[in-house]
């Protein structure tokens, strides 16, 4: 499922991949644009949901 994820993830130009992947985690990030307030917000709540 994880590299299914990544596949997903690389496939799509807004985002990156941070580090490798290890095991089931993905460290992924929106990359930056003029909007990077909105998008920094968005990266916390990504990181905040999957972490519950």
């Amino acid at each position: 499922m994880a590299i299914r994820f990544q596949l997903l993830v690389e496939s799509d130009d807004r985002f990156e991949v941070v580090v490798p992947r290890t095991f089931a985690m993905l460290c992924f990030r929106l990359l930056p644009t003029a909007l990077d307030k909105k998008q920094n917000g968005f990266n916390k709540n990504i990181g905040h949901k999957s972490n519950l």
